[in-house]
């Protein structure tokens, strides 16, 4: 005896899996619980003290172009048109520009470098930056490093540089 099994089971829905677009949950408390903090002003007094300075943390990054790149600043914005440009004068010490641009700065997480190489190292402004030359600008390399996050990255885009 042999089971139909359209005898068993009439209509059997067929599961289909879709990706929807990506969805945003909003809270409705979110606006009243405003409505209450502004309504209480929890017996303090008001003070006209002046208002702490904004801190940025916006994450940053720097484009360092070497001036003898083609095309350096184009390059430069298509990387990301929002980053700071330093373009190198070529009479001074690359390191040395960069640490200028980036004192007094912090929360850093990218130095795109843009330059030409040899087989010594990586040209930045007016010399050849190599194994040699990093531990003599070491006092150099730390103020660069203290600009940036401890997760942030060097990257250098160029021909004829060794790895």
């Amino acid at each position: 005896m042999s089971r139909n099994r359209s005898a068993l089971s009439p209509w059997s829905p067929r599961r289909l899996a879709m990706a929807l677009e990506p969805r945003l949950l909003f809270d409705g408390a979110a606006p009243a619980a405003v409505v209450a903090v502004a309504q209480d002003d929890g017996g303090a007094a008001h003070h006209d003290a002046p208002a702490a300075a904004p801190v940025d943390t916006a994450p940053r990054e720097l484009i360092v172009v070497d001036s003898r790149v083609g095309q350096g600043i184009d390059l430069a914005r298509a990387l990301d048109g929002k980053a700071q440009v330093l373009v190198l004068d070529q009479q001074s010490d690359g390191l040395e520009q960069i640490a200028t641009a980036l004192d007094g700065q912090q929360n850093v997480v990218a130095i795109h470098v843009l330059s030409h190489g040899g087989r010594d190292g990586l040209v930045l402004g007016r010399g050849l930056v190599g194994d040699s030359e990093l531990r003599r600008q070491s006092p150099v390399l730390a103020r660069i490093g203290a600009a940036m996050r401890a997760d942030a990255d060097i990257l250098a885009y160029g021909c004829a540089f060794p790895a």
